[in-house]
This record gives C-alpha cells, sequence and structure tokens, in this order.
C-alpha cells in the first residue's frame, strides 16, 4: 500500500510541473512583447540553443510566422545545427514573399558551399562533385528569380566564376560595367567571358571600349579582334581594320599584305609591300620587301604587272647583281623580250642610267 501511494504521489507531481511549464509558456507568449523577445534573440550572441528554444515555443503557436523561421534557420546554422537550418530553409524556399525567398535560398547557398568544401578538403569526391552540382542548382534559381539586391552583386559575381556559371557571369559582369563603364579590368573580364559565350559581337565590342581607354599593348587587342572577325567571316570589317590599322603602323600594313594574298587579291597585296617599300631607307630592307612584291605578283599570275613594276625601280637596283638576274628573269617570265634585250644590254655593257 506505501509503495501504491507513493507511486501515484510521484505521478501526480510530473503532472502538475507539466501543466504549470505549458501555463508558463502561454502566459509568457502573451505577456513577453513578440518585438522584445526578437531583439532579445537576435541580440544573443552565445546561448544559441537557448534562443532556439524561444523560436520553437513561437512557433508552435504561430506556424505561418515565416519571420520567425528565417531567424531559427539563421540561429540554427550558428550552432551548428546545420540539419534543422536546412528544412527550415526548404520550407521558405516556397514563400510568396520575394524579400524571404531570396534570404532562404542566400542561406542555402552559404550552407551547401561550406558542405562542399568540407567533403572537398575530406577528399570525397563523389560526394563532392555532388555537392557541387547543388550548390550550383541552389545558384542558378539565385540567379534566375533575380533573388539578390544591387549590393550583392560583386559577391555573386564572384561566386560565378568559382562555379563556371558563363551565364550569369554575363549578366553580373554587365551590372557591374554599368556602374563602372571604364574599369579595365571588368572589361577584360566581359571580353573573355562573352568569348566563352560564343558572343563575339559582344567581344569586339568590349575591345573597341578597351582600346578607347588606351588599354595596354593594343596591337594584342587589335590582333584578337582581326582573329575575331575572320571566325565570323566578316570580310568587310576584318578589312576596314586592316585598312585602318596600317595607315600608322608597318606590321599591320604587312598584315594586310597577307590579307589580301589570302583572299588572292594579287594586286592589293604587292601595293601594300610596295606603301611599306617607301618607308624604308636601307636598302637591303627595300630589297626584301620589293622582291616580296613582285613574287605575289608572279604567284597571282600577273606577269605583265610585275615586269611593269621592276622596270619602274630597275635603275634603283641596277648595281645589285642578284637583282639585275630578278628583273631580267621576271621580264624573260612575262614575255617582255623589248625589256630582256635592253637590260641585257645595259649588263653586258655595265652601263646605269
Amino acid at each position: 500500500m506505501l509503495d501504491v501511494s507513493y507511486e501515484k504521489k510521484y505521478v501526480a507531481t510530473y503532472k502538475e510541473i507539466a501543466i504549470v511549464f505549458v501555463a508558463f509558456s502561454i502566459v509568457l507568449f502573451f505577456l513577453y512583447p513578440k518585438e522584445m523577445l526578437k531583439q532579445q534573440i537576435l541580440s544573443e550572441k552565445s546561448n544559441y540553443d537557448l534562443s532556439m528554444l524561444y523560436l520553437k515555443n513561437m512557433l508552435k503557436n504561430d506556424d505561418s510566422n515565416e519571420e520567425l523561421m528565417l531567424i531559427l534557420a539563421r540561429q540554427s546554422l550558428r550552432s551548428g545545427n546545420k540539419d534543422l537550418s536546412f528544412k527550415l530553409l526548404e520550407l521558405l524556399h516556397n514563400s510568396k514573399n520575394e524579400e524571404t525567398r531570396a534570404s532562404a535560398y542566400v542561406l542555402s547557398y552559404q550552407l551547401a558551399k561550406d558542405d562542399y568544401i568540407y567533403l572537398k578538403k575530406q577528399k570525397m569526391i563523389r560526394a563532392e562533385e555532388k555537392q557541387y552540382l547543388e550548390l550550383q542548382k541552389i545558384f542558378k534559381t539565385i540567379i534566375k528569380d533575380k533573388l539578390y539586391k544591387e549590393e550583392d552583386v560583386q559577391t555573386l559575381y564572384t561566386e560565378a566564376s568559382f562555379l563556371e556559371d558563363t551565364y550569369a557571369s554575363q549578366l553580373l559582369v554587365q551590372k557591374l560595367l554599368l556602374k563602372k563603364p571604364q574599369d579595365i579590368t571588368l572589361l577584360v573580364d566581359a571580353f573573355y567571358i562573352a568569348r566563352k559565350n560564343n558572343e563575339n559581337k559582344k567581344a569586339v565590342n568590349y575591345i573597341d571600349k578597351l582600346l578607347a581607354l588606351g588599354v595596354e599593348n593594343p596591337y594584342k587587342w587589335n590582333e584578337v579582334k582581326f582573329t575575331i572577325l575572320l571566325e565570323d567571316y566578316s570580310y568587310a570589317d576584318a578589312r576596314s581594320l586592316l585598312q585602318k590599322e596600317a595607315e600608322n603602323s608597318e606590321y599591320w600594313q604587312f598584315k594586310l599584305a597577307t590579307f589580301y594574298l589570302f583572299h588572292k587579291q594579287y594586286q592589293k597585296a604587292s601595293d601594300s609591300y610596295m606603301i611599306i617599300f617607301k618607308t624604308k631607307d636601307d636598302f637591303e630592307e627595300k630589297k626584301e620587301i620589293f622582291k616580296r612584291a613582285l613574287q605575289t605578283l608572279q604567284g597571282g599570275n600577273k606577269g605583265k604587272d610585275a615586269a611593269q613594276l621592276a622596270y619602274k625601280y630597275e635603275n634603283y637596283f641596277f648595281k645589285d647583281s642578284e637583282m639585275r638576274i630578278l628583273l631580267l628573269k621576271i621580264y624573260i617570265g612575262a614575255n617582255d623580250l623589248q625589256k630582256a634585250r635592253e637590260l641585257s644590254k645595259r649588263m653586258l655593257k655595265g652601263r646605269n642610267y
């Protein structure tokens, strides 16, 4: 009997405690202002478990309060309870409140990236690869649904590079350029991103902006631009670029000559070499360039034009034995026997007109 009586008393005591605890919680919830409780939770820096207990009790009475769920997700993440944080954030992914949804996705990305870094350090390759795909999936949603603020663009741009998301990188770098249109580093990035996305028109546009801003090594950028134009089979644009650059550059004049040769415009190619020829003072340099001009015409079956050009500069090169023989061969090859005879006579007499 004593034992039974003692047992009843023991059970009754626990029931009373439970009732008192529940009653106290309800009274606390209704008497303690919500905003004050939220502020206390947010200001809590060390005892995250206590904060989570407060929030869980509040959510029991107001399970639709997404703001509290978001706070609980943050606190859970800080306290190391990632599972709870992940579950709460998944629920908030479907929030109708855009700001709440955005915050939930950003936190989910941070959580997923922490897991990815951990798996990478542990060299768990398969799990790491799976987590990387999850990261990409979350990030694509953030970008696609614009779940970010303008002040987040720079950070997101860095993450886009980390995830090798060229679509997002291009979108974000364009947003950054709206604020810093003359930032050379951003323009260079934008160029490479456009190239990766095979958007050559945009790539050329970025090169033009870089050149206008006085980027270092303009020859390199014009070279790249020329290559892109050729890739796109934009003959007219490529030619215009070469002609413009060739006006003040021997380097580009040579490239223009090569361009004409490639397109079998032998006379124009020869003319380009002769433009370079006229800028030179050194006899040996002039000689080599003149030979190119003649050989270009010969290669294009324009023997008569080669003979006319040779005859025009016959006096200039007559003293050079190598050139005398070359000129004679050109006359004979063009079947211009009269010029060949006259040159032969001069060579025999050793005369120089």
